[in-house]
């Protein structure tokens, strides 16, 4: 089920990347899960964070047509991974800390929302 707002629909594609860079057989509810995990985490954010986080997320998404690309959630897989690691590479501060913050807690919601304690799941676990 897509997420209900904009900023759902930015965040979920990005969140979604990033699993797949942690563990690609990841099945789609555990995905819906660390999405929803990583949008309430979003949420509880004092005011003034979550601005930023929202800011940074719009640039996010409409970075791409800087490139002659579509909207970053519009993209397909492969473009959505270089988009995410030309952010990642970028000499510009707030740029790789806002991916650094989503791959994060995209990986803590994987490990612990999407596999709870006493779930073995290490063979699914990219190495």
């Amino acid at each position: 089920m897509a997420p209900a707002t904009a900023f759902g629909r930015i965040v979920a594609p990005l969140v979604d990347t990033l699993v797949d860079d942690q563990c690609a057989a990841t099945r789609e509810h555990e995905r819906v899960m660390v999405q929803d995990y990583v949008l309430a985490t979003v949420a509880a954010m004092p005011d003034f964070f979550r601005l930023g986080f929202h800011l940074l997320a719009y640039l996010f998404e409409y970075a791409p047509i800087l490139h002659g690309e579509a909207r970053f959630s519009h993209l397909v897989p492969a473009r959505r991974k270089a988009h995410v690691a030309r952010w990642r590479g970028s000499a510009i501060a707030p740029l790789r800390s806002m991916i650094a913050f989503y791959a994060s807690f995209s990986a803590y919601g994987l490990y612990s929302v999407a596999y709870p304690a006493g779930q073995d799941e290490r063979g699914r676990i990219a190495a």
